[in-house]
């Protein structure tokens, strides 16, 4: 972010600098020296010049890529200054620095730009000529702009060095800082409150799970007393059906202890492993089991159920009740 401020500020220095440069020219052309002649540029197509025009020309064309990479001027305008300037300094009209700090300083007071600045011109050999410092003697931030040529011949040229101030970037900094430390609170307020909405959640969740655990648990007491009094029928009524009878009811009924008992199980498997009851169970008679469990369900209505297999017995390793 640094440097794309740094960058954006120097493109207006840039422009400043380039914009004053055209207005100092403008101000010599006005006021050349007296005893010189107002230098004139004429910009003519080739192709609509006679051939004594083109003659009387020392040279009638501009080759505006091998001016463009000597930095003359990226357009035909600019190279159009560019002759401009030859012909003033020609007249002996040489660029006047105090005239050209005057006019870079109201630009860049107009652009609202309040910088330090020191603004040199050089000669073809890079050796200073002239300079006009503006710069504090805390130099901080220090950014040179390009060298501007004075005209095509390259005998003069002109550089600006700026001091660029960090306060503005520092306080924009500082309101992305505080717009970002009020986002991360928002943010921190939310997951806090998710916490705790979450907690409150899961507290009541195993409220409930406990409830819904002991009201399951407590109901194996009364199936136990059940078991036990069928076992104590079985014995005192001689009747071979009633037996029978009291057998199955007993079945059903550790039955659904061990339902009971594996729905405690299951509800309970997020805090212990489910550990199964293997033991040899025979599959078609566990089959012919839930088989007779159906018929006396449906005692009232016709049904038939059929139990096919190929084997008399068929044994595995499970848990019945599960």
């Amino acid at each position: 972010m640094h440097h794309a401020y740094t960058s954006q500020y120097m493109q207006l220095i840039e422009q400043s600098i380039s914009s004053s440069i055209k207005k100092e020219l403008t101000s010599r052309s006005f006021s050349p020296p007296k005893d010189s002649n107002n230098p004139k540029v004429i910009l003519k197509d080739a192709d609509k010049m006679t051939v004594d025009e083109r003659n009387q020309l020392k040279g009638d064309t501009l080759n505006l890529d091998s001016l463009s990479r000597n930095n003359i001027g990226s357009d035909l305008l600019e190279i159009i200054v560019q002759f401009q300037q030859d012909g003033l300094i020609k007249c002996g009209a040489y660029l006047q620095l105090a005239t050209l700090d005057s006019i870079l300083h109201q630009e860049l007071k107009k652009n609202d730009i309040h910088v330090n600045y020191c603004i040199s011109l050089y000669n073809k050999d890079t050796t200073l000529i002239e300079s006009i410092d503006r710069l504090s003697s805390k130099r901080k931030n220090i950014k040179s702009t390009r060298l501007y040529p004075i005209g095509t011949k390259g005998f003069q040229f002109v550089q600006t060095k700026v001091d660029i101030p960090l306060s503005p970037f520092l306080q924009e900094m500082l309101y992305i800082l505080i717009e970002s430390v009020l986002l991360a609170a928002i943010i921190l307020a939310c997951v806090i409150y998710l916490i705790i909405v979450i907690r409150k959640k899961d507290q009541l969740f195993k409220q409930r799970e406990a409830s819904v655990n002991g009201t399951v648990h407590d109901l194996k007491a009364p199936l136990n007393g059940v078991i036990t009094l069928m076992s104590y029928i079985k014995k005192k009524v001689p009747d071979a059906s009633t037996q029978k009878l009291v057998e199955e009811t007993n079945r059903q009924a550790r039955k659904l202890v061990g339902e009971i008992e594996a729905l405690l199980i299951t509800a309970r498997r997020n805090r212990q492993k489910i550990l199964l009851q293997k033991e040899e169970t025979n599959l078609i008679l566990l089959a012919t089991a839930a088989a007779q469990e159906v018929s006396m369900l449906h005692t009232q209505k016709p049904h038939q159920i059929k139990i096919e297999t190929e084997f008399k017995e068929l044994k595995l390793m499970l848990d019945p009740y599960m």
